[in-house]
């Protein structure tokens, strides 16, 4: 590479390090607003609780939720105890609290509470006790709750969902509305049982990147580990794939990776997919095919500039996808590495997971940081 590739490569990271930088600067920012704002009296949070009884809850009973939460989590017990003080101060059973297996990520957990005919799941973790949720109630009429722990938290960021303080999401699972949202069901062969993605999905350079993360490093600095794991990973070779969109004609690549998405907002804001949206009944698909670092280039220019069209990028918009590659690759269901496979195929299903979000209400209280929180 000569010297000028070099400066204008440089010069390329260093833009995309100070967009990064200024996103992460206004999170911040914004996180110390709230924090130094005063809270209204117990009196004003009665109008919260009264204006969300559950839908389709029979006024003879108490509705009931559950917890399913990821125990290697510190903020978990925090989180349990705010949960089970909720659902006494409210007209609630007393929650069911249950652990996610590091095996499965937290399906049997939610299987388990959706046996005991809870209404409400609150997913308490990462997105991998997210998906693992929302695996198992997708097309049921039990409702999703959010809050968000850990580094990714992709599905909240991108519904408005991520909350510093998990009082405010509890509340919001409780007493908020209900909004529908698509998830994709994919498969790494033919007729398999499917898995489930609720935010982004993929096969080939993004996976390989969360399977090689260094999860003490994760732990240290944060999403920024990642950064580090595609750095080691972008000189590798490319793959020839068959991919299948919809009922069109097969098309042929020469890819680095493809990457599905139900949303298309990741870290520090950006919008890695322009456009997606989690209830639109469609994937957005990101085909990428640099052949060397100077072509990575270019797929960072396309992203920031959110072009659908690239020299080594393009964005096709379908509601499935079947992708045959000449040799495994490494795949990988919202941000977590989900194997290795030469057969991956993604099928949005419209509406099937019903979302808690707030209520107009909730959110000018959320505005003026004036919701009552314990302590």
């Amino acid at each position: 590479m000569d010297l000028g590739t070099q400066t204008v490569l440089t010069v390329l990271l260093i833009v995309v390090v100070a967009l990064i930088a200024y996103a992460i600067g206004h999170s911040v920012g914004a996180m110390r607003i709230r924090r130094n704002m005063e809270r209204q009296t117990s009196s004003e949070l009665a109008q919260v609780t009264a204006e969300g009884e559950l839908s389709g809850t029979s006024s003879d009973r108490q509705p009931r939720f559950a917890v399913v939460y990821n125990p290697t989590k510190p903020e978990a017990q925090a989180i349990i105890a705010a949960a089970q003080t909720e659902a006494r101060n409210s007209r609630w059973a007393q929650p069911l609290i249950i652990p996610s297996d590091e095996d499965d990520g937290g399906v049997a957990a939610a299987q388990k509470a959706l046996d005991e005919g809870v209404d409400l799941i609150i997913a308490a973790g990462g997105d991998g006790t997210v998906r693992a949720v929302a695996h198992v109630i997708a097309d049921t009429d039990v409702a999703l709750g959010l809050v968000p722990i850990g580094t990714g938290n992709l599905l909240a960021r991108n519904t408005g969902l991520f909350f510093e303080n998990p009082e405010w999401s509890i509340k919001i699972a409780m007493y908020g509305n209900d909004r529908h949202i698509d998830v994709i069901r994919t498969r790494t062969s033919p007729g398999a049982e499917p898995d489930t993605s609720v935010v982004m999905t993929g096969m080939g350079y993004d996976a390989a990147v969360m399977e090689t993360v260094s999860p003490e490093l994760k732990q240290r600095i944060g999403w920024l580990a990642y950064v580090e794991a595609g750095s080691r990973q972008l000189t590798g070779k490319r793959t020839k794939v068959k991919m299948k969109f919809d009922d069109q004609p097969v098309r042929s690549y020469s890819i680095r990776s493809v990457l599905g998405a139900n949303a298309g907002r990741v870290q520090a804001g950006l919008e890695l997919l322009p456009g997606s949206r989690p209830d639109d009944g469609l994937i957005n698909v990101l085909v990428t095919t640099p052949k060397n670092i100077a072509q990575w280039a270019s797929v960072l220019l396309s992203v920031v500039g959110r072009r659908k069209r690239g020299p080594a990028t393009e964005i096709l918009t379908c509601a499935s996808v079947i992708i045959e590659a000449e040799e495994e690759l490494a795949l990988q269901l919202d941000g977590d590495f989900a194997g290795m496979s030469d057969y991956f195929e993604m099928k949005v299903v419209h509406g099937a997971l019903t979302l808690r979000t707030p209520t107009p209400n909730q959110r000018r209280q959320m505005r003026t940081a004036q919701w009552n929180l314990p302590g």
